[in-house]
């Protein structure tokens, strides 16, 4: 699959998501800075500017890596780059039940 025919079933899977979202609701994204989510943001700002659409994103930095805080701060660069308003929200991890908990 070539780039672009990749790009333009992201866009057309973010718009289908989006399909039963009311036009003027707010969307949230998350993103965690890895290739996935990055590419998911791109889509998303893409489908926001063309379809008049408020969306932003939320990188949740859990802190159980040494540098998730630039990692987290990063993500927050890249997507607004690309014209998204996000932040990044640090969160306590509990340790009942482990990480995944």
């Amino acid at each position: 699959m070539r780039l672009l025919d990749a790009e333009a079933r992201g866009r057309a899977g973010v718009r289908g998501v989006l399909a039963d979202v009311a036009p003027d609701a707010s969307v949230v994204l998350g993103v965690s800075g890895g290739a996935d989510s990055l590419a998911l943001a791109v889509c998303a700002a893409f489908v926001a500017d063309r379809d008049d659409r408020r969306a932003r994103v939320v990188v949740v930095d859990h802190g159980l890596q040494d540098g998730s805080d630039a990692v987290a701060a990063r993500a927050v660069e890249q997507v607004r780059s690309l014209g998204l308003p996000g932040d990044a929200v640090r969160v306590q991890v509990g340790t009942a039940g482990g990480p995944e908990a």
